[in-house]
């Protein structure tokens, strides 16, 4: 037998994350690093509107603000 069939073998104890000692705090580091890339692509998103707002504008030849 391999030692994976072993009795002693628990999957859910092993590996390298099961090591960690402070697990929760990664998941909330990942969470903010989600937050800032959705917060940057709003920006670059808001950043492009107001250029294509600006081009149609002068498109249209309408230069009253």
């Amino acid at each position: 037998m391999s030692a994976i069939a072993g009795p002693g073998w628990n999957p859910q104890n092993d590996g390298p994350l099961a090591r960690l000692p402070h697990a929760p705090i990664l998941e909330e580091s990942s969470m903010r690093e989600k937050l800032a890339a959705i917060r940057d692509t709003m920006v670059v998103l808001s950043m492009q509107l107001a250029f294509r707002i600006v081009t149609m504008l002068r498109r249209w030849k309408v230069t009253d603000f």
